[in-house]
């Protein structure tokens, strides 16, 4: 632990580390190969939340969709983790995240993972997102 660092007791992981030998000379080089301890402090996540670019939308062939009203028939989704220290990451285009809609399906459809879209001629209803 560098002088005035934390040291955490807790689990680790254990790696190869290769130690070069520093000199002007190339062939006194000496490569040295151990094991190197880290220790990770890993912060929980507390939430997860899901956010829309928009808060209202219609269908692709709704006269609202036209001018002068221009209510946009597509959204994109964003999905943001909290940890305990109320930091916040942005997950959104990890490959790891999937949006999926779990009620609703007559009204939207997914595109792309993060595209909403409303499905031409749908009524009024609630699209559920996971």
């Amino acid at each position: 632990v560098p002088f005035g660092g934390q040291s955490i007791c807790g689990d680790y992981i254990q790696t190869n580390v290769k130690l070069m030998k520093c000199s002007s000379n190339p062939s006194n080089e000496v490569t040295l190969t151990g094991i190197g301890v880290i220790n990770l402090n890993l912060l929980s996540p507390i939430s997860v939340s899901v956010s829309s670019s928009e808060t209202t939308l219609t269908y692709f062939n709704n006269s609202a969709a036209l001018s002068p009203m221009l209510i946009p028939y597509n959204s994109i989704l964003s999905a943001y983790v909290t940890y305990e220290d109320n930091s916040q990451i942005d997950f959104s285009l990890d490959s790891r995240t999937t949006f999926s809609i779990v009620s609703g399906t007559q009204y939207g459809r997914i595109i792309n993972n993060r595209n909403l879209e409303t499905i031409d001629g749908s009524s009024s209803g609630s699209i559920i997102v996971k």
